[in-house]
C-alpha cells in the first residue's frame, strides 16, 4: 500500500529532491537520513524486512511474463509468488479494467520473444479468457493461433483455462471456435507434422481437444487428418494408411496437399515398425525416412537413439532449440567430436547471428544450455560427456549474439551486481543458474557494448570485482563465486562511487530489490550523489531478477528506470533511457 505524503504533512518536488531539502509548511528543512529498516514515503515493507518501492501491477505482469515463479524466491514459496502475481493480474483485468493492455502485452512479450518460456504468457492469456470481459475473452481466444506456435502451447493453455474454473461445466462457443481455428487454419501438411510430432501434454491429446472443439473439416485433407488423429474405425480412410497400398492407385481425392500429408501420415506409420538399432534395415530405412521427410526425434522410437546415424541425420535439419537441448546427448555417442564435421556444423550454426534470430532463442535458452553443457551432465538421469570446447566457446558467443544489438551510449556505467544471500536461489526461469551468475551474464552484454564501465559487487559490504569484456561467461561466473554473500545494502553503488569520486552517469544495478541492511536508502543515496557530485543528470537503472513487486527504483524520479532482468529488448530500453531518447 502506497504512503501518502498528505498524510504527512510532507510534499517533496524535483529541485527539493535532487536539493536534498524537504519542504514543511512552507519551509525549507534539511533532508533526514532514514535507514532501509524505516520507510520513505511511497515506500512498503519488502520480503527482507527493509522498505522498498512497489512496482506497478503492469511492471509486476511484465516481471512475470519473463521471470516466472518457478522455485519462487530466498524470502517467498513458488506458490505464494504466483498467487501474488495471479492476484496482480487479476487486478489489471478485473478492478482497473485493463483486460485488453493485459492481452497485449502478454502476446508482445510471446510473439516477439522478450521472454524465455512461454508458460507465464499463457497463464496470463487463459486468466483473460476466463476473467475478462467479452473483448477481452475475444482477444484472448483470438491470439492462440499467435502464441501457439505447437500443440505443446494450446495443451497447456487448454489445461490452465480447466485449472482456472475448474467447475465449469464445458467450453463455450467461443473456445470451441478458437480451438478450432487453431487446427482450421493452418496448411495441413504442417499440421500433420505438428500432430504427429507432437502428441499428448497435460493430460490432453489432439483426439481429446478435436472431439472437444467439434472441429468442421473444410477440406478433404483436414478430414482424413482429423479421421486419422481421433482414431475412428477407418470405414473411408483405413486402406489410405495401409502403406502396402499404392496411393495413386487409391480412390479419394488426390490433391498434391492431400498427396502430400497422406504421405507423411505413412512415412510416420512405417517408423513406428522400426525399432531395432541392431538391425541394418531399420537403421537404413529409418534414416531414408527422416531425410525424405525431415521428420523429428519425437517421431522415432526411442530404441534408434542409440545410433549415431541417426543423430547425425536428424542433426542435418534439426531446429535450433532442439539442438540446444540434445548437445550433450550428441556429445555422449561421440557425434560431436573436436574438428569433427557435426561438432563444426554446430559452431556454425551457434555463431550466426541471422540463424538465432530467426530461430527465436531467447538468451536465457543459450544460458541454460551452457551451463549445462560445460558440467558434462544432465540435471535428471545419468547422462554424461565431455564437454567439446569449442562448442563451449561458440554458446558464449551466441548468448551475447542473442540479445538485440545496438550503438553504444558512450556514457560511464557502473555495473553493480547484488551478491547478497538472496541472490544465491536459482532463477525462476532457469533452475541451474543463480541469480547473482545470471545477473553478470547480462552485466557483460553492457559491458560488451559500452566501452567505460566498471564492474562491483555487493552484499553488505561492496568489492571492485576484476571482471574485463573479454573474460567469457565461465570466466565471469568464477570471478563472481568468490565473492562472500551477505545481507543487502542496495545503496552501497551509489555511496562507494561518491567516496571514491567516480563519475558515473548510469548506476545499473542487478537485484531482486529486498534491500534493508544500509542507513540510507539507494534513491536517497543517488539523490546524495548527483548533488555532492554536481551531476544531476545521473541515472539509475534497476534490473529486477525476481518477480517479486518490490524495486529500489522510486517511480517518482524520471532518472530512475525498472526493467526486468532477461527482457531480450532490455539493451534497446536501456539505450533509449540512458539518451533520453
Amino acid at each position: 500500500m502506497y504512503l501518502s505524503l498528505a498524510a504527512t504533512s510532507i510534499s517533496q518536488s524535483n529541485s527539493d529532491v535532487q536539493g536534498g531539502e524537504w519542504t514543511v509548511a512552507g519551509q525549507r528543512q534539511k533532508r533526514k537520513k532514514v535507514p532501509q529498516t524505516e520507510p520513505l514515503p511511497g515506500q512498503s515493507l519488502n520480503n527482507g524486512g527493509g522498505y522498498s518501492y512497489i512496482v506497478s501491477p503492469i511492471d509486476l505482469l511484465k516481471r512475470f511474463l519473463v521471470l516466472g515463479c518457478e522455485g519462487g524466491t530466498y524470502y517467498v514459496s513458488q506458490d505464494t509468488l504466483a498467487l501474488e502475481n495471479a492476484s496482480s493480474v487479476e487486478k489489471l483485468v478485473v478492478e482497473m479494467e485493463m483486460g485488453l493492455e493485459v492481452v497485449n502485452t502478454a502476446v508482445d512479450y510471446n510473439v516477439n520473444n522478450k521472454a524465455p518460456k512461454v508458460e507465464p504468457s499463457l497463464f496470463v492469456l487463459a486468466l483473460c479468457a476466463k476473467l475478462g470481459d467479452l473483448e477481452t475473452r475475444r482477444a484472448a481466444l483470438g491470439s492462440l493461433s499467435k502464441v501457439c506456435r505447437i500443440p505443446t502451447h494450446l495443451f497447456i493453455f487448454v489445461d490452465y483455462c480447466q485449472k482456472i474454473n475448474p467447475g465449469g461445466k464445458g467450453w463455450g462457443r467461443a473456445m470451441r471456435r478458437a480451438i478450432s481455428s487453431w487446427y482450421l487454419n493452418q496448411p495441413v501438411d504442417k499440421l500433420a507434422f505438428q500432430i504427429t510430432k507432437y502428441n499428448q501434454r497435460c493430460g490432453y491429446s489432439h483426439r481429446d481437444l478435436l472431439r472437444l472443439c467439434h472441429a468442421n473439416p473444410k477440406i478433404d485433407a483436414q478430414n482424413i487428418l482429423f479421421a486419422y488423429t481421433v482414431q475412428k474405425s477407418f470405414k473411408d480412410f483405413q486402406s489410405l494408411f495401409n502403406i502396402d497400398n499404392e496411393i495413386a492407385a487409391l480412390d479419394f481425392p488426390q490433391e498434391p496437399e492431400t498427396v502430400k500429408m497422406l504421405k507423411l501420415l505413412r512415412a510416420v506409420e512405417e517408423m513406428k515398425t522400426l525399432h531395432d538399432a541392431n538391425d541394418e534395415y531399420h537403421i537404413e530405412r529409418a534414416l531414408a525416412l527422416i531425410q525424405e521427410f525431415n521428420l523429428a526425434r519425437e517421431h522415432l522410437h526411442n530404441n534408434l537413439l542409440v545410433s549415431t546415424a541417426i543423430w547425425n541425420q536428424l542433426l542435418s535439419n534439426m531446429p535450433m532449440t532442439a539442438m540446444l537441448r540434445n548437445l550433450g546427448k550428441m556429445t555422449s555417442i561421440n557425434l560431436l567430436e573436436p574438428l569433427s564435421p557435426g561438432a563444426n556444423l554446430v559452431v556454425k550454426r551457434l555463431t550466426d547471428k541471422k540463424k538465432l534470430h530467426e530461430s527465436r532463442i531467447h538468451p536465457i535458452a543459450i544460458l541454460i544450455a551452457l551451463n549445462t553443457y560445460r558440467m558434462g551432465r544432465g540435471i535428471k538421469g545419468s547422462l554424461e560427456w565431455t564437454p567439446n570446447l569449442n562448442i563451449i566457446c561458440a554458446l558464449d558467443k551466441a548468448f551475447y549474439l542473442s540479445f538485440a544489438q545496438v550503438q553504444p551510449t558512450n556514457k560511464r556505467f557502473l555495473l553493480a551486481m547484488d551478491v547478497s544471500g538472496s541472490m544465491s536461489i536459482p532463477v525462476s526461469c532457469a533452475p541451474m543458474i543463480s541469480c547473482y551468475e545470471a545477473s553478470a551474464a547480462l552485466a557483460m552484454c553492457t559491458a560488451k557494448t559500452e566501452q567505460n564501465h566498471h564492474f562491483v559487487g555487493f552484499s553488505h559490504k561492496l568489492k571492485r570485482i576484476p571482471i574485463t569484456a573479454s573474460m567469457s561467461l565461465c570466466q565471469v561466473v568464477g570471478e563472481m563465486k568468490k565473492i562472500s554473500m551477505g545481507s543487502t545494502d542496495c545503496s552501497l553503488p551509489m555511496t562507494y562511487a561518491m567516496q571514491h569520486k567516480i563519475p558515473v552517469d548510469v548506476f545499473m544495478v542487478f537485484t531482486d530489490s529486498e534491500t534493508y541492511y544500509g542507513e540510507i536508502h539507494p534513491s536517497e543515496a543517488l539523490r546524495k550523489y548527483r548533488r555532492v557530485m554536481d551531476l544531476p543528470n545521473t541515472k539509475l537503472i534497476v534490473m529486477g531478477m525476481a518477480s517479486n513487486k518490490f524495486t529500489i527504483a522510486d517511480p517518482e524520479d524520471k532518472g530512475m528506470l525498472d526493467i526486468v532482468g532477461f527482457d531480450a529488448s532490455a539493451p534497446d530500453i536501456v539505450r533509449s533511457f540512458v539518451l533520453e531518447d
